[in-house]
């Protein structure tokens, strides 16, 4: 079964943070700490929300739409937050490749700020 989580940038302070944190962003470590942690409330809910039952395997599909272009290594990286949260949230047992597998990871650039979002679709493989 597909379960499919739309997600999109956090407000904190004030300042609106991209979607997902990236682990490049010039913040201070308590402002990136309260940006992290909003964005993984977020994830947390929605999947809590859509009653993912426990898993075997699942495999992790992801579409992101940003201002900035991003190479390989940053889209998966990017992604670690969201596989730690679906860990939190009682999905699977570990993140580890043995449970967690990554599937398509694409990105799309878009012109603006306000356009940008993630798409993640977690399969399960059971």
């Amino acid at each position: 079964m597909l379960y499919t989580l739309e997600i999109f940038p956090v407000v904190v302070s004030g300042k609106r943070h991209r979607v997902p944190p990236n682990a490049n962003a010039r913040l201070h470590w308590a402002a990136r700490s309260r940006a992290n942690k909003a964005f993984e409330e977020q994830v947390y809910y929605k999947i809590k929300a859509m009653r993912i039952p426990r898993q075997k395997k699942i495999k992790i599909h992801a579409t992101e739409w940003t201002t900035k272009f991003m190479d390989d290594d940053n889209l998966v990286s990017s992604l670690k937050c969201i596989r730690d949260t679906i860990v939190r949230a009682g999905v699977v047992p570990d993140d580890s490749p043995e449970f967690v597998k990554l599937g398509d990871i694409e990105h799309q650039k878009v012109d603006h700020r306000k356009d940008e979002h993630l798409i993640v679709a977690i399969d399960t493989l059971e």
